[in-house]
């Protein structure tokens, strides 16, 4: 240990070479004491020494020399990056004590030179380097305020103004360096003066230069490192700055800058920062809270919301230990601020596991803390429902009526029915089941006794009956309701008293049920009463009668469901003759013609929940006369567009069942489509569902006849239905015109007759128009060259689609949506798709070369007529001179082109055609010069196959599809596997003239990449918002000689080619470090 430089000379001794030695000493001491006490003993020591000289000018010359060298190295660097921070902390704590004590600004000056030779340097390193002292500096000279003082405008240091902005000024332009750490350390540099508003009266707001827009602005930074920084130390003061966050934490894609802002959310930004709709838009957010796994510090943020909800309300303070119960009641006061959703509920039960781990991680015995869970509900005067106080649901609450004693009981029944879901789990023991439901349920008997009484209770009263939020309350408290009863205790009585509850609600008129509530009673009356696989005539008998009780008719129809049991067509055909020979007057109308509106559409919405939950998957007599005297009379006789949409789902689900050349069912997808006054997305979406399966079964003539069958005036042309499906690709609605895309691609893809040729056109004059759906562009992108990937059919397809696209383009009319279309870039894509690298190296035909060939025959067929445009001739003539030509090529086609190239090259005039066909001319010469020669490969043999081995590969694949389906097949591969073999057999790569080197995974990044020449229209008309958008730096140069070195710019925006630094050096010391 060096003796004390103060003590160990006498002033008239010393010299202004022991004084540097003494300087040198002092800073290596601290350099090298790892124990972090050495620094505040050795700053004591240079001030008294400074005291000491500076009264001779020489002696003070030589210290604030040799402490400006000193400084100049360490902002170098240094090995040890430890040792390095402690001598900043010694520069900055000696700084300010001479100016505290002495009121002198020597030593201050002294370093701010060093600095600010330093601050742009060109090595990423010593920037750091700045950025730490200065960061020093601030820390050690900040003044907290006293009471008297206003926080807003007091100016918390001891450093003059001038030098605290100069050296803020320095932050502020390395907050936007090329380097991750320097950014990193400008946040870490300005932590603690971001405390004190005060210090920014002289920064430019308006250029985003307080501390508290450096931090805003770090939220956004490239480098997930200073986003985390950023994030942490970040003082949340303004709901708007809260708000901020909760944005980050939803739309950041690092998992790691998540984690920090929740945790920042949970420990330090109260609940009442945020409106309802702001918490809402964060549980919306499923990659959140509905990931593979429970993330605790996402959850935690809702525990937290919890506890300040439950201390609100109680007038506490916020950081008083509360006990579960406390902070179970907050949850209930957290759920009382949420809208209800499903989403909402699976929320929950994801965070009452977070709660149990919480309360009870001390219970080793995990189904035993389920029953502490469970416990801590039942308490005096809890808010949520149990086995002791669930009755008074049905009683009145003299303080909340109508919407409110709705939106109460709709509260109550959520979280009693995910708390029963939870605690009563099916992956728990039998005997822990057992007692939760003891504690939070009734029996079966008792439960079924009180949802008719609950169910009355369920009015708004008065002129709020139609409101749409009362129906929504009521359907949501009925759908908690008949959900409970999944968790009861199972006993015989109850469940016949069950049975017999579903009908009596589905009779009920209460309230106007949803379709959703009416699928939920339909599914537990089948799921749970009847054996719909193995025994479907009961069930279906079961929902005959259930039809006959809504309508109200008795016993009238219930003998018809036994028509059918034994020779059930012979018994039809002979009722129906005999009715035939009846006079009108005698014939018997039927009473489902006479039933009430409501009755019949109650009827209709439940055998839609019939099919809906799909319990009878095979034609059935019963099933397919209730469709017709219910789903079809509805359909053809109703205006309501509710029942309408019911009925068409029952017929959109009988349609698989049936023979459709008895029962045209296209006819109503065809009603519904060409119905314009109706705009019932679902419906038309159910609709073009219906018509792509039964193309698929019955093929497309046979679809497009049955869909024109009885349109006056119509016609069979081949292309009738696919002109209605291009006209609804141009729908205004943009998620039901790429529906209909989607619907398209589906037929293209299989299209082996060219039906959809047309259609196929349309899509890629689409694609290349500018001002399409950008989801849309994508999509196609990715159909097409998976289209061309894997078959030289579909490519030749591709190649004929472009050019019948090019010749639609020269005869277009200008008031056409495609006046615009970018040629250049279809004939780019086009050409690049089908060249024989876009190719699989499996793919079907790849042994025969590439479809260029193809390609240029098509385009020598039409260039002819394009003479006179000039812009379309160079068009045609660039893609034919970029064409392939394989060393393997069908001879026909070969010579066919070649005659081609020749005769259209004494037609024309114009060089710059005839430069292009004798590019491709000399290509193809090559070619065939190299086919005859020894070096080309042998061609390809086609050897078809005999029947015998035709047949006997069909039978292999049929045994292949029956051995895989839900009940046969035990011993699945999954569809993902990790170690895939390799494919062998794949064919050597032919000698390709004029070779394309593009891959499909390069024409998908040029397309939809950064800067895809698809959405370049759409980038120019995006403006950034000035708020969420990073400040831009003038590019520059760093000069890095020594006689330029003082004088260097703002920092280079260009990327430095360096090594990430191994350790950080911008690490702000802890306070404790600076107390004297």
């Amino acid at each position: 240990m060096v003796r004390s430089p103060a003590k160990s000379k006498s002033r008239s001794a010393r010299n202004t070479a022991e004084i540097a030695r003494e300087i040198c000493a002092s800073i290596k001491d601290v350099y090298y004491d790892s124990s972090k006490d050495a620094f505040k003993k050795r700053t004591a020591d240079l001030l008294n020494l400074y005291k000491q000289e500076r009264s001779v000018v020489i002696n003070k010359d030589e210290y604030l020399t040799e402490l400006g060298y000193r400084v100049d190295v360490f902002l170098d660097g240094a090995k040890c990056h430890e040792g390095q921070l402690r001598v900043f902390k010694l520069y900055a704590l000696l700084a300010v004590k001479c100016l505290k004590e002495l009121d002198d600004v020597s030593i201050l000056d002294t370093v701010a030179i060093s600095i600010h030779k330093k601050k742009f340097n060109g090595s990423a390193l010593i920037r750091n380097s700045v950025v730490a002292l200065i960061g020093r500096i601030f820390f050690c000279s900040v003044m907290e305020p006293t009471d008297k003082d206003d926080i807003e405008t007091y100016f918390a240091t001891v450093l003059p103004e001038r030098m605290f902005t100069e050296l803020y000024q320095i932050l502020w332009h390395l907050s936007a360096d090329v380097d991750e750490d320097v950014r990193m350390g400008v946040l870490l540099a300005v932590a603690r003066v971001q405390r004190y508003p005060g210090l920014m009266k002289d920064v430019d707001v308006n250029r985003f230069e307080t501390t508290k827009q450096l931090f805003i602005l770090g939220t956004r930074d490239p480098s997930e490192k200073v986003r985390c920084q950023a994030v942490s130390g970040l003082e949340i003061t303004t709901s708007g700055e809260a708000r901020l966050l909760l944005e980050r934490l939803i739309h950041d894609g690092s998992e790691d800058v998540r984690l920090a802002i929740a945790e920042k959310l949970s420990t330090a930004v109260p609940v009442m920062f945020y409106s309802k709709s702001e918490r809402m838009m964060l549980l919306k957010c499923s990659e959140l809270f509905l990931a593979d796994t429970i993330i605790p510090e996402y959850y935690e943020i809702l525990h937290c919301w919890a506890r300040d909800l439950y201390c609100e309300r109680e007038n506490l303070e916020f950081d008083v230990e509360l006990c579960p119960e406390q902070v179970l009641s907050g949850v209930f006061d957290l759920l009382d601020s949420l809208r209800l959703s499903k989403q909402l509920g699976l929320i929950f039960l994801r965070f009452f596991e977070h709660l149990r781990i919480r309360f009870f991680d001390k219970i080793s015995d995990t189904e035993q803390s389920y029953l502490c869970f469970a416990q801590a509900f039942n308490y005096e005067k809890s808010p949520y429902l149990n086995d002791e106080n669930y009755e008074t649901l049905c009683y009145n609450d003299d303080f909340s009526t109508g919407l409110i004693a709705l939106n109460d009981k709709m509260k109550a029944l959520f979280m009693w029915q995910y708390l029963s879901e939870y605690c009563c789990h099916p992956s728990l023991s039998e005997a822990t089941r057992l007692e939760c439901r003891k504690i939070l349920l009734p029996t079966m008997s008792e439960y079924a006794k009180f949802i008719p009484e609950v169910w009355e209770k369920l009015k708004a009263g008065g002129e709020n009956e139609s409101e749409p939020r009362v129906i929504l309350y009521q359907n949501s408290c009925a759908k908690s309701l008949i959900s409970i009863f999944r968790n009861l205790e199972r006993e015989e009585i109850g469940m016949r008293e069950w049975k017999e509850l579903l009908p009596e609600l589905l009779h009920n008129y209460s309230f106007k049920y949803d379709p959703e509530l009416i699928s939920l009673i339909v599914h537990d009356y089948f799921y749970y009463h009847f054996d719909t696989k193995n025994d479907p005539d009961n069930a279906l008998h079961a929902l005959s009668d259930l039809m006959a009780k809504i309508g109200d008719f008795g016993a009238k129809l219930n003998n018809t469901q036994d028509i059918f049991v034994e020779n059930s067509q012979m018994i039809i055909d002979t009722t129906q003759l005999e009715m035939s020979q009846m006079p009108c007057s005698q014939m018997e109308v039927s009473p489902v013609t006479n039933m009430e509106p409501k009755s019949r559409k109650r009827c209709v919405q439940v055998l839609a929940a019939v099919f809906k939950n799909g319990f009878f998957l095979q034609h059935h007599p019963v099933l397919e006369g209730l469709l017709n005297d219910y789903a079809l009379f509805t359909f053809d006789n109703c205006s309501d567009n509710e029942s309408k949409r019911e009925a068409f789902i029952c017929i959109a689900g009988m349609a698989p069942l049936m023979d459709q050349n008895k029962n045209n069912f296209v006819r109503t997808a065809r009603t519904i489509l060409e119905n314009q006054s109706t705009q019932i997305t679902e419906l038309q979406r159910s609709a073009l569902l219906l018509i792509h399966d039964a193309i698929n079964v019955y093929g497309y003539s046979k679809v497009n006849e049955w869909y024109f069958n009885e349109v006056e005036n119509a016609t069979t042309s081949s292309n009738k239905l696919i002109e209605k499906l291009i006209d609804m690709c141009e729908n205004s609605d943009t998620a039901f015109s790429t529906f209909v895309v989607r619907i398209i691609l589906r037929f293209i893809a299989f299209d082996h007759q060219k039906f959809f040729h047309e259609a196929f056109v349309h899509l890629l004059l689409k694609l290349f128009n500018p001002g399409e759906d950008e989801k849309l562009k994508r999509l196609l992108v990715y159909f097409f060259t998976e289209y061309c990937h894997w078959s030289r059919e579909h490519q030749c397809r591709m190649a004929s689609a472009f050019v019948e696209a090019m010749m639609r383009l020269v005869d277009i009319d200008l008031d056409s949506s495609f006046v615009n279309v970018d040629k250049e870039e279809m004939a780019t894509f086009v050409q690049h798709v089908t060249s024989f690298n876009a190719l699989h190296a499996k793919a079907i035909d790849r042994e025969y070369g590439t479809a260029h060939l193809f390609l240029a025959a098509r385009l020598l067929t039409r260039i002819e007529r394009v003479l006179d445009e000039r812009s379309f001739m160079n068009v045609f003539g660039s893609i034919l001179s970029k064409c392939e030509v394989s060393e393997i090529f069908d001879e026909t086609l070969f010579l066919n082109v070649k005659k081609g190239c020749e005769r259209l090259h004494n037609l024309t005039i114009d060089a710059r055609l005839k430069k292009f066909i004798e590019a491709f001319h000399k290509r193809l010469a090559s070619a065939e010069k190299h086919s005859k020669s020894k070096k080309a490969i042998s061609r390809p043999e086609i050897i078809p196959k005999s029947r015998e081995e035709l047949e006997k590969e069909l039978e292999t694949i049929v045994n292949l599809l029956k051995s895989y389906n839900e009940e046969t097949d035990t011993d699945k591969k999954p569809w993902l596997e990790e170690n895939v073999a390799k494919e062998e057999g794949i064919l050597a790569k032919m000698k390709i003239f004029g070779e394309m080197h593009v891959t499909i995974d390069d024409i998908r990044s040029r397309l939809i990449g950064k800067n895809s020449p698809l959405f370049q229209e759409n980038d120019i008309d995006e403006r950034p918002r000035p708020t969420t958008t990073p400040r831009k730096r003038r590019e520059c140069a760093i000069p890095t000689t020594p006689k330029t070195r003082n004088a260097v710019p703002l920092p280079s925006t260009r990327t430095l080619r360096r090594r990430p630094l191994k350790e950080t050096l911008n690490t702000v010391a802890e306070e404790e470090d600076f107390v004297d």
